[in-house]
Parts: C-alpha cells; sequence; structure tokens
C-alpha cells in the first residue's frame, strides 16, 4: 500500500532510484578535476542498468484488482513518484552528505521533476560542464529504467523526466529535460 492508501500495480518494476542513480552520476560533476576537459564521464549500458531492478516484493502476492478499480494515469504517476521518495529517504545518510534536499514530484499527466539541492556551494561552470558530459549517460539510465517503470507503474502518454541541480545558495545551476 502506498501511503495514500492506493494499492500499487502488481507489475510495478522496483529498481534503484532513478533519483539516487542520478545523483551518483552528479558525484563525478562534484569530484571532478577543474579542467573539464580531464573530467571523465561514467558510463552505463543498458545490460547493468537493468540488472539492478528487481520484481516489486508485492508482484505475485498482490490481489487482483478488478479493472474498475485500477489507478489513473494521475493515481499512477503518484504511485510511481512516491516509491522514488521511498527509495530515496532509504539512502538518505549516505545521499545527505552531498545533497541537503532531494524532491521527486509528479507533474501530470506523465512526467517525473527530480531536483536535487547541494548542501555546499559547488562550482557552476565545472559541474554544468560535467554534468553536459554525462548526458548520454543519464539518458540511457532513464530509458532503460524510469521509463520502463513508469509504464509498468501504469503512466500512459509521453513520459519525461526532468533533472534540475541547484547550489547550496538555491540558484539552478543545470537542467536537463528527456522525453521518451
Amino acid at each position: 500500500m502506498t501511503s495514500r492508501g492506493t494499492q500499487r500495480p502488481a507489475a510495478v518494476v522496483r529498481s534503484l532510484s532513478a533519483a539516487a542513480l542520478v545523483a551518483a552520476v552528479a558525484l563525478a560533476g562534484c569530484s571532478s578535476p577543474s579542467d573539464p576537459e580531464e573530467a571523465v564521464a561514467p558510463t552505463v549500458d543498458a545490460a547493468a542498468a537493468e540488472s539492478s531492478t528487481v520484481p516489486d516484493e508485492t508482484a505475485d502476492t498482490a490481489p487482483e484488482t478488478d479493472p474498475a478499480e485500477e489507478s489513473s494515469p494521475s493515481e499512477a504517476l503518484e504511485a510511481y513518484v512516491q516509491l522514488e521518495r521511498d527509495q530515496l529517504e532509504a539512502m538518505s545518510e549516505s545521499l545527505d552528505v552531498l545533497y541537503s534536499d532531494i524532491t521527486v514530484t509528479a507533474v501530470p499527466p506523465a512526467t517525473v521533476e527530480y531536483s536535487y539541492t547541494f548542501a555546499d556551494e559547488v562550482d557552476p561552470e565545472v559541474f554544468s560542464q560535467t554534468q553536459d558530459a554525462t548526458i548520454e549517460t543519464i539518458e540511457t539510465l532513464v530509458t532503460s529504467a524510469v521509463f520502463p517503470a513508469l509504464e509498468a507503474a501504469g503512466v500512459e502518454g509521453q513520459k519525461s523526466a526532468v533533472y534540475i541541480y541547484r547550489n547550496a545558495d538555491g540558484t539552478e545551476i543545470w537542467s536537463h529535460t528527456i522525453t521518451e
């Protein structure tokens, strides 16, 4: 059951939180050399991203629901976002070192917005250049994990993921939108 009292669809696939995966990619942006030419973007292949997914524990035990009782696409998006929030909460101790705040927001009809605020100031130019170099990795994670999980959760329509990074003072330093 989600915190809203609705049942997650049995077909929902759990994966290592997409918010946490992209947060890990951002770590490269925080620890990279001051010269962006020396920065090395991490690589992730689709097989590696898929191997981090495991079926939801309720997949075999969730009772079948009457089609009339199934959640709407908006409820499905909220349920997916709550799953992301729950996974982030479970990882908060390790992420709190780097980020003062991570939020995951449902933006109907089919967009998930991930917002990261750094705990300490980072050089916006270096971070932005390093993140730009990791866009392919982020897109691979989203297309191989986030979009399929949204689909499995019952989210319909053209799916998007928005990533926003803010410096410790709250100013936006980088953003990127990926659309299916």
